[in-house]
């Protein structure tokens, strides 16, 4: 509100800002929020970054995308969270992240966790080096999914096509028998005896059936 010096009204002065871009940034970055948390809870997916100097890993909150005001956890410590993965496992873990901040690069690679429940559940982690500008020591950013079912699927079909190559090579094995111990002495038989007939007949169109029939099995 500006007075005037003199008894005339006072008048308004006014700033007006254009803000549209804002706004339309602030709806863009909204709907990306919803189609990450989507994604997130659909495909049992986890974000994390690990921080190899401070051996700390943070994740991302889901409920940070539906409310601004709630904060993410805390980082953990990266040896806590490693100690539920499988024994096996974790060394090969540590010698990839060893490797990927060594090298950089991008990384994939497939190990095995402990649930809360004590099953044993197959895990897809994939992700990158991180340097942040500023940052001294670079960091490891990804994802973790979960891929029990997929996994115990590829397993299921490995053994039963492992089971399978069993029963065709058992199958193999006696149709060889077979054809070793009975029908090849069926025939040699079967030769032998047409031989004998073929002696006792010295003339007629017999004997020349016979032979053809001898020749026949021995053929077979």
């Amino acid at each position: 509100l500006v007075r005037a010096m003199s008894a005339e009204p006072a008048s308004l002065l006014v700033i007006i800002e254009n803000v549209t871009e804002a706004i339309q940034v602030r709806e863009q970055l909204e709907r990306s929020r919803r189609m990450l948390n989507l994604a997130l809870q659909s495909s049992r997916t986890t974000v994390w970054e690990y921080d190899p100097h401070a051996d700390t890993i943070e994740w991302l909150n889901r409920n940070i995308l539906d409310h601004s005001e709630d904060r993410a956890p805390g980082p953990r410590c990266f040896t806590r969270v490693l100690e539920r993965v499988v024994p096996e496992d974790q060394e090969s873990l540590r010698a990839l992240a060893a490797h990927v901040l060594e090298s950089g690069g991008d990384f994939s690679t497939e190990f095995r966790m402990f649930a809360q429940d004590g099953s044993i559940r197959w895990k897809l982690g994939k992700g990158q080096l991180l340097r942040k500008p500023g940052e001294q020591h670079p960091r490891l950013v990804g994802v973790t999914i979960d891929v029990s079912e997929m996994k115990n699927a590829q397993l299921q079909l490995q053994e039963l096509a492992k089971h399978l190559m069993q029963a065709q090579e058992e199958e193999r094995k006696r149709i060889s028998r077979e054809l070793h111990d009975d029908i090849g002495q069926r025939v040699a038989l079967l030769g032998m005896e047409l031989d004998i007939a073929r002696r006792l007949l010295s003339e007629g169109d017999l004997r020349n059936s016979l032979e053809r029939l001898q020749a026949s099995a021995s053929e077979l």
